[in-house]
């Protein structure tokens, strides 16, 4: 799974953020991808949804492709690395944000299928 390292907190996530209004979830997720690491994704297949903190923080994930573009963070005073990693076998001391952790046990669960 592509990561992006959040500098403070310090963290690593999936990318993304908040839907803008009367933007579709998929529109949402390729925005912020491009925003955040400069490269189009497309190709986007729903993954699945699930909420946190006790429904303060609704996840929508999504399966898609590099389609141009290799990623790097864009907003450098935010993020200050990328990476592929594997969900069930992370680095060892790496920090994983709640979402990430929410996406590892959703797919672990089999709920989340991945191609």
């Amino acid at each position: 799974v592509l990561l992006i390292h959040r500098i403070n907190p310090d963290q690593w996530e999936v990318p993304g953020g908040k839907k803008r209004h009367n933007e579709s979830l998929e529109f949402t997720a390729i925005r912020e991808f491009s925003e955040e690491l400069g490269s189009v994704v497309g190709n986007l297949a729903l993954m699945g949804q699930a909420e946190i903190r006790d429904g303060a923080i609704e996840y929508t994930w999504f399966l898609g492709e590099i389609e141009s573009g290799w990623p790097n963070p864009q907003e450098t005073h935010k993020h200050d690395d990328a990476g592929y990693f594997n969900l069930f076998n992370p680095d060892p001391g790496m920090i994983l944000s709640d979402g990430v952790q929410k996406l590892a046990e959703e797919r672990k669960s089999g709920r989340f299928l991945l191609k």
